[in-house]
């Protein structure tokens, strides 16, 4: 009887901790985005023009992060015998077999460059949105309805254009130089840390707030109050987010299946990504960037500089919205899961895919700053 009771208890808590962990994280990585002022559309967009530094910091110090928790628990899996090891290694492979995606390189890329050209239309990405609508970013709502409804018509049309997964084993970097991944994933984790820092003191993150900041309380020694905390530490922040999910999802973070979820509740196609999202475990996610909105909400409260910022119309934010999820569903993953954990773990596919977001953001933006009065004016704010 007492071991039927514990057991019944330590399963209890490992579905309680389940359904926790991916909101607490989602509460902080809203919190995340909002104090490190990247969901702000201008910091996006003039990212892609190079006049800001905010949104590479926090890239870069998310994947040095995520980098750090892969690699280390890889080398728990290898060096610690016993429980430890065993978890460790269960980890480590589902993760891995989480963040990799076996598509070719063209969908990948194809997918990957409407992404990034979303990501300079509505000055967001498929997690940040929802830290946008808790924010009060105006057009976020716009931009959060273009991403369901590109959810929806990549459901509809992928059928239709036949793609399919290129068969065979995942491509990683250290696969390819035939070299243990925690070795290479420790050495591009400092690097990357290391470009943080470089970019830092070339534009100090206090020379890049978003103008109407208060400069009161400026710095993450002000806790909840502040109005800015260092981008670089805000997206290491999001990248230590790895560990718990891995821990009680074993999974690694994304965001644009949470919308193919939602979509696959209200409709029914032959879609294969719908179908295959429809029949996964990945009700965590809806949680995680759902938690976002709240997470978003109570800082910029906190702060008391919730609206903060230029936002943009409500028809440029569904056009970049659109294209947004689209291109994530095409290429298989997003900024968070290309991004985030299959650049994190190195593979190929996810290396080709951010390249690809920003060689198509980055001319994007050029167009539309001198095309467009608005994105002129979002330009030089």
């Amino acid at each position: 009887c007492l071991g039927k009771l514990t057991n019944f208890l330590m399963e209890f808590l490992r579905r309680g901790a389940s359904i926790v962990a991916p909101i607490v994280s989602g509460l902080l990585f809203g919190v995340a985005l909002h104090k490190g002022q990247v969901y702000q559309p201008l910091c996006i967009f003039q990212q892609m023009l190079f006049r800001r530094f905010v949104m590479l910091k926090m890239f870069l110090g998310a994947v040095a992060a995520s980098q750090l928790v892969f690699s280390s628990v890889e080398l728990a899996s290898l060096k610690c015998g016993g429980k430890i090891g065993r978890t460790a290694r269960r980890l480590f492979a589902s993760a891995k077999q989480d963040a990799t995606v076996t598509h070719t390189y063209g969908r990948v890329a194809l997918g990957a460059g409407l992404l990034g050209a979303g990501m300079s239309v509505a000055g967001a990405c498929p997690g940040m949105v929802l830290a946008q609508v808790g924010t009060n970013t105006s057009g976020s709502m716009a931009t959060l309805a273009g991403g369901l409804v590109g959810a929806l018509a990549f459901a509809f049309v992928q059928p239709s254009i036949g793609l399919a997964n290129k068969e065979g084993r995942e491509e990683t970097i250290p696969r390819m130089l035939n070299k243990p991944f925690y070795v290479l994933g420790f050495a591009c984790s400092g690097a990357l840390a290391a470009a943080v820092v470089g970019l830092e003191y070339l534009a100090p993150w206090k020379t890049e707030l978003v103008p109407g900041t208060s400069m009161d309380k400026l710095g993450i020694e002000y806790g909840m109050s502040a109005s800015a905390w260092p981008p670089g530490l805000c997206g290491a922040l999001i990248g230590l987010m790895q560990l718990p999910i891995m821990l009680f999802e074993s999974a690694t973070l994304g965001s644009s299946s949470a919308y193919m979820k939602v979509i696959s509740c209200c409709v029914t196609t032959d879609s294969k990504d719908l179908k295959n999202i429809k029949k996964a475990d990945v009700w965590w996610q809806v949680g995680y960037i759902g938690s976002a909105i709240l997470g978003g909400y109570l800082s910029c409260q906190a702060s008391g500089n919730c609206g903060l910022g230029d936002g943009l119309p409500a028809a440029f934010g569904f056009l970049g919205g659109f294209l947004l999820l689209f291109g994530s569903r095409f290429a298989s993953g997003c900024t968070s899961g290309h991004g985030l954990s299959g650049f994190g773990f190195l593979t190929m596919q996810s290396f080709i895919a951010v390249c690809a977001m920003f060689g198509a953001g980055i001319p994007t933006a050029i167009a539309l700053n001198q095309l467009s009065p608005t994105y002129s004016a979002l330009g030089s704010a």
